[in-house]
């Protein structure tokens, strides 16, 4: 009887002992795959903020192309305006 409660201490003592291993290499995984999840997160941000800023340089660079080309055909424009009322008042 003493030899079996013996044995079943040893057997609860080394449950125990697998229990508190198996929750370390838990908490080890789990840090692993928080520190993995974090350095993918950080590239993937920060490919998303190039792509945003080079997409806000294009767009800038288009605003200020098309507001160059909106001021020469104002510039067209008014000039045209000009030779058309100077026509007018020569007929």
């Amino acid at each position: 009887m003493q030899q079996e409660a013996e044995n079943q201490r040893k057997i609860d003592a080394a449950k125990a002992e697998i229990r508190n291993d198996f929750k370390k290499i838990a908490l080890d995984l789990k840090q692993h795959i928080q520190s993995q999840l974090h350095i993918f997160e950080q590239d993937i941000y920060g490919e998303v903020e190039a792509t945003i800023a080079e997409a806000r340089q294009e767009q800038e660079g288009a605003i200020a192309t098309s507001n160059t080309s909106i001021q020469t055909l104002t510039k067209i424009r008014q000039d045209l305006t000009n030779l058309l009322i100077g026509l007018k008042q020569h007929t």
